[in-house]
């Protein structure tokens, strides 16, 4: 739902994740939950 932000997205980020099961309706999955992010200065 954020897809507008892809045009300004610069081509390279750093960012802060973690990675967590999430489990919902009988099926577990691993995500990315994004904690923050920036322009990469690489």
């Amino acid at each position: 739902r954020q897809a507008h932000w892809l045009t300004e997205m610069p081509r390279r980020v750093d960012v802060v994740y973690s990675l967590e099961l999430n489990e919902w309706q009988g099926e577990v999955r691993l995500q990315m939950n994004v904690k923050d992010m920036r322009r990469s200065i690489v």
